[in-house]
């Protein structure tokens, strides 16, 4: 079976740990892609059952950073922000990886950013539902205040997201990587081991 099953899993338990701790703080930057995340780990531990393995490293990224955001439950405000905010952003890498991985869709270096930038905002964006979920259950204090931190957090995501992509343009390359392929995402193909 070797390491990779049982980090799979550890991605699965950390995102609903992350689901739970969000639900419990009332926080809907770590219920929401904890959410996200939970499903994306099974479509990870579903398709390494049938023989697509995907690389360690980007479930084993994910797992730093929903820990992170787990710790960071403690912080409040701007703080907060900056602790949970790069969770959004590891979020929307390992899908756009785990697209890239799972069909036969090849992307260059602006395509993949183009899609990261976009998945990332899109997790973003889906923290306002989960904003919206707890201000219909607990009611709203100040409406315009909900806004101001709904704003803040798509404003953190896409500072942090446009960082990474330089990150990431800049290290493909030095690398010389032209397209980001299935092959080079996977551990196992096909069931051939």
């Amino acid at each position: 079976m070797g390491p990779r099953k049982p980090i799979y899993v550890s991605t699965f338990l950390l995102s609903v740990l992350a689901v739970c701790a969000g639900i419990n703080g009332r926080q809907a930057d770590l219920m929401m892609p904890g959410i996200l995340s939970v499903i994306l780990s099974v479509v990870i531990l579903y398709k390494s059952f049938r023989g697509n393995s995907i690389k360690l490293w980007i479930p084993v990224t994910l797992n730093i950073f929903l820990i992170i955001g787990i710790c960071g439950t403690s912080f409040a405000d701007f703080s907060g922000f900056a602790v949970a905010t790069p969770l959004f952003v590891a979020l929307g890498a390992c899908i756009v990886l785990c697209m890239v991985a799972y069909t036969e869709i090849k992307l260059d270096r602006v395509m993949f950013c183009t899609y990261f930038l976009f998945m990332t905002l899109a997790v973003s964006n889906v923290f306002s539902y989960g904003v919206y979920y707890f201000y219909l259950k607990y009611g709203v204090a100040d409406e315009a205040q909900a806004n101001f931190w709904l704003d803040d957090e798509f404003a953190f995501a896409l500072t942090f997201c446009v960082l990474a992509i330089i990150a990431v343009m800049m290290y493909m390359k030095r690398k010389d990587i032209r397209l980001i392929q299935s092959d080079i995402l996977l551990e196992v193909r096909h069931g051939t081991k």
